[in-house]
């Protein structure tokens, strides 16, 4: 048994466009059951339909290259192919077919094809795979699409690089966090590089926009009349004591401030309610814009572990913590006000590890520092995300 383990060779055919967590679940399984296994992940080619895929046989082949988890890496191989799969496998002595079935109607279906496969010479056999995760139970490349189409989140469905593959073939969007402390200088070179791009008037698809949570915040604390929006205040009030709505409906954001930073579980309550909202704002202000580059500014993106809605892209702004006071002060932060604010966010090397790990684990991430303390060069880096924005486009590349 354990020569016959070691001599498996398997393979996982479909059109994978593009390759999604459920893929990679049954891929995973697979290792579970055949350690020492090698997997051909076979990329079906079908000219007739090639026009209709949203990515090329080479993108497909390349976006599963580098989806693959490094400790599989050496026992999987991705190959394109035209033609009877079931021929592939028999002169390549590929002994079985690895298929995942979501549900009922997918087991039913895969038996079916795995009885006409094993007709074929070598008689190969068909491992399904059930999906036993629920969340991925309903993924699909068709799904995951529709997802990214609605800008929704879908963190939970694919890694960033196929996320980001289909914003920019999709919509033409790349989305970037601009992050760091309080008074790092985030907001000013988000803005100066929005500024930039519209006085060189660069191309409608590169032109780069300024997003900002914290301004998105601002509106549903304010007096504007949605429904929704009213609903939220009020809640915010009811939570947070019953004196924080003005005579204009609007929420007395000093007052806030004072409450939800006076401990952790206040601030985890306040930004649980104020999520969605901001979320919902965000979806609405990137189809309004359409195409570009999105900086989307948040203080709190790496604590609050939001990194996946800009794909894990990351502009870090920092400057030493002596300056940061200095700008607080002027602000009007008490000495007291100011430690508190301290005391919820990561410091610039426990901000940038946090960002490191989670970009470790994806391909080809950005990641760009600038020191917040010194006037930054904003030519240059217009031009290093105008040359992201054209790389990103083609979907193949190296890092």
């Amino acid at each position: 048994m354990k020569e016959i383990q070691e001599q498996l060779v398997a393979g996982f055919p479909g059109s994978f466009d593009p390759f999604h967590d459920g893929h990679k679940f049954t891929m995973v399984s697979f290792f579970k059951l055949h350690p020492k296994a090698t997997l051909y992940i076979v990329v079906g080619v079908n000219e007739e339909k090639e026009g209709f895929y949203t990515f090329s046989t080479e993108e497909k082949v390349f976006l599963i290259e580098r989806s693959i988890p490094a400790e599989y890496a050496e026992r999987v191989k991705v190959i394109p192919y035209s033609g009877i799969i079931a021929n592939l496998f028999y002169e390549q002595n590929i002994n079985m077919f690895v298929k995942g079935a979501r549900d009922s109607k997918d087991f039913e279906s895969e038996s079916w094809i795995a009885e006409v496969n094993s007709k074929f010479a070598g008689n190969p056999t068909t491992l399904i795979i059930p999906q036993t995760n629920p969340v991925l139970s309903k993924v699909s490349s068709s799904n995951l699409k529709n997802f990214i189409n609605f800008g929704l989140d879908a963190k939970d469905f694919a890694p960033a690089l196929i996320r980001e593959a289909l914003q920019m073939r999709m919509k033409d969007q790349l989305m970037i966090g601009v992050t760091g402390g309080i008074a790092s200088g985030k907001t000013t070179l988000a803005e100066d590089l929005q500024r930039f791009s519209e006085e060189n008037s660069a191309p409608k698809d590169t032109s780069i926009y300024h997003i900002s949570l914290d301004a998105l915040g601002k509106v549903v604390y304010s007096n504007d009349p949605t429904p929704r929006f009213l609903a939220i205040r009020k809640q915010i009030n009811k939570e947070f004591g019953g004196k924080l709505l003005k005579e204009d409906d609007s929420i007395d954001t000093r007052k806030l401030g004072n409450i939800a930073f006076s401990s952790k579980r206040e601030l985890d309550k306040l930004v649980g309610i104020m999520l969605d909202p901001i979320l919902h704002l965000l979806r609405k202000k990137l189809d309004e814009l359409g195409k570009g580059i999105f900086l989307i500014e948040g203080a709190n993106l790496v604590e609050g572990e939001m990194t996946h809605l800009v794909n894990e892209n990351i502009i870090l702004v920092q400057v030493d913590k002596e300056v940061q006071k200095k700008r607080m002060a002027k602000r009007g932060l008490s000495g007291k006000q100011i430690e508190r604010r301290f005391g919820f966010q990561f410091g610039n090397k426990e901000r940038t590890e946090a960002i490191t790990a989670r970009q470790r684990k994806e391909f080809g991430r950005l990641f760009i520092k600038i020191d917040g303390s010194k006037e930054t060069n904003i030519k240059e880096v217009y031009k290093k995300l105008q040359e992201e924005y054209e790389r990103r486009y083609k979907i193949v590349r190296e890092i």
